[in-house]
């Protein structure tokens, strides 16, 4: 009788490297942190959308001499502010408790659309875009973005 090699892994050699890919790929899931790194890229855009907000309302603001009358002043701060506040900007189509530039800003063409807020929007109030805006005492509009994840983003023009 002839005695046969079956040449293979063993079960144990097999479980120690599912093991160590498991620690290798748990470690660069670690090191890059896809949550954080999802929170900045909305992050980006909601100063993107703030900047065009505000530059809105500057171009507003040059061909009027003033900027819209239905512009609440406050000396408020941006955070800690509902987006259901009297500084709220409307969605486009909406009469909100906030403020409509559906006329003023898009239908002048100083801005092409009212930006969203990119969270999800069944996780908040359609009627509202997510952005705020104020003029303070010193004539000039704040634009926040109250739902920022990693960092405040007010942007003053």
């Amino acid at each position: 009788m002839e005695r046969t090699s079956v040449r293979g892994f063993t079960l144990l050699e097999i479980l120690l490297v599912v093991a160590m890919l498991a620690i290798l790929v748990g470690s660069i899931v670690a090191a890059v942190n896809p949550a954080e790194q999802l929170a900045e890229a909305r992050d980006t855009k909601r100063r993107q959308d703030a900047n065009a907000l505000a530059e809105a309302f500057a171009q507003y603001y040059l061909r009027h001499g003033s900027y819209p009358e239905n512009l609440p002043t406050s000396e408020a701060v941006c955070y800690g502010l509902y987006t259901n506040s009297s500084f709220s900007i409307c969605s486009e189509g909406y009469q909100c408790g906030g403020f409509s530039v559906d006329d003023t800003l898009v239908g002048e063409g100083f801005i092409i659309e009212i930006p969203q807020d990119p969270i999800d929007p069944s996780q908040t109030n359609p009627e509202y875009s997510g952005y705020l805006a104020f003029k303070n005492s010193n004539g000039h509009v704040r634009i926040c973005a109250p739902f920022a994840e990693t960092e405040q983003i007010s942007v003053i023009r």
